[in-house]
């Protein structure tokens, strides 16, 4: 099984299926993670590929970033609410 690390992070601009995402916190290191570039955006999929939820990512969005395997240039961005709901 690879390495996988998941960051929280915001989406700052879309092009296409990419996206350039300012990761939250703080790298191994402490200081600041710089923004990454080119993070390929997921679509969730079902139903033996005839189910997904379609979505448009726009700046602004909250986000996963999937770290994968040794190369943690080229994340994976799984747009979605991170933050805890409003009671």
């Amino acid at each position: 099984m690879s390495d996988v690390q998941i960051v929280t992070g915001v989406i700052r601009s879309v092009q296409g299926a990419l996206a350039v995402v300012t990761p939250s916190g703080r790298g191994d290191d402490q200081a600041p993670w710089p923004d990454v570039q080119d993070c390929r955006i997921l679509t969730l999929t079902g139903g033996g590929g005839r189910a997904f939820l379609a979505m448009q990512a726009m700046a602004g969005d909250e986000c996963l970033l999937l770290f994968v395997g040794e190369d943690k240039t080229s994340p994976y961005c799984l747009p979605c609410s991170v933050s805890a709901p409003s009671v």
